[in-house]
């Protein structure tokens, strides 16, 4: 079977669109990939100072115990009384505290 002249006349007329169908198809795929790599390197950025200010929040909250520490070495007697009166705070904050037993209990896997 040969080609007639009309068929190779439609088939070069349509190759120049063709042709540009696969170019936007291809600088397609580069766009997207370029949005994922820039999204997926911004995520990493945010990971990396999240990180950091939360070791810097540690660093704080650790050298306030540091200190809290050593002032009741120093005043063990004060020490112990300020013990009770936290223990008997506790109690009455615990008191006033309500509680659903079965909390915890019961996973619900519907979605």
């Amino acid at each position: 079977m040969a080609i007639a002249p009309i068929d190779l006349q439609t088939l070069y007329s349509q190759l120049e669109n063709v042709s540009k169908t696969v170019v936007h198809q291809q600088q397609g795929v580069q766009l997207s990939n370029a949005i994922q790599q820039e999204t997926n390197a911004r995520q990493v950025a945010e990971k990396n100072t999240a990180v950091q200010q939360l070791k810097n929040e540690n660093t704080d909250v650790i050298s306030v115990r540091d200190r809290k520490a050593s002032k009741d070495d120093k005043g063990s007697s004060e020490g112990k009384n300020n013990k009770q009166e936290k223990q008997d705070q506790t109690e009455n904050q615990t008191s006033c505290r309500f509680e659903d037993p079965n909390l915890g209990r019961y996973v619900d896997i519907s979605g």
